[in-house]
């Protein structure tokens, strides 16, 4: 059965840059065993998660609706904005700690569909970190990023979603080294984002 696509009905053509969001409460206990297994590895580094949503879901539905632009925009305007840069302790004014955010020529990202992003967030643990830390076997790494997927998915139950995979250090928050992680989902019937950003040092 399909789903029902919402319709904006109060800002007409809105842009992505239009949209403001704010930090929801929210956690899962399969995302938090998955981050304090990236944690064992990620020896000296960082692992944090958080969700978010439109304050005015209509203006998000609009842009989704009449910003035709580059698929990387609506990601860019989201995590540059000072709600994440708040969430995540980054310099709220124009990541001026040396990041050029996702424009920085080492960031990349790609897009990923939901069984392709379960394997990236399974491998990544196999992985391990600058240290050398502690991984698990394979088939633990399969049943944690299992979870882990499910886990966030809560956010917006059987619902459609867009997972991104960016690499490198688009902010503040990342070392600069081979292990900066950031998983981004959004999920756009609901006008909500998980995030979930990682880094090792060596």
């Amino acid at each position: 059965m399909g789903h029902e696509i919402p319709v904006f009905r109060k800002r007409p053509e809105a842009r992505w840059q239009d949209v403001k969001y704010r930090r929801i409460d929210f956690s899962h206990p399969d995302i938090d065993r998955y981050c304090a297994t990236l944690r064992q590895a990620y020896t000296n580094g960082s692992v944090d998660y958080a969700a978010f949503e439109a304050i005015d879901p209509d203006e998000f539905l609009s842009a989704y609706h009449c910003d035709f632009c580059d698929s990387r925009v609506p990601l860019t305007c989201f995590l540059e904005s000072n709600v994440v840069a708040e969430a995540f302790l980054l310099q709220p004014e124009g990541f001026d700690t040396g990041a050029g955010g996702l424009s920085e020529p080492r960031v990349t990202v790609t897009s990923k569909g939901g069984c392709e992003f379960e394997g990236l967030t399974a491998d990544i643990l196999l992985g391990g970190g600058a240290y050398g830390g502690p991984t698990p076997s394979v088939n633990d790494a399969k049943t944690l990023a299992t979870r882990f997927v499910s886990g966030l998915r809560t956010l917006a139950p059987d619902r459609p979603w867009w997972p991104r995979h960016v690499v490198g250090p688009w902010s503040g928050y990342f070392n600069d080294v081979a292990w900066d992680h950031t998983f981004a989902v959004q999920f756009i019937y609901d006008a909500r984002w998980f995030v979930l950003c990682a880094t090792d040092t060596d």
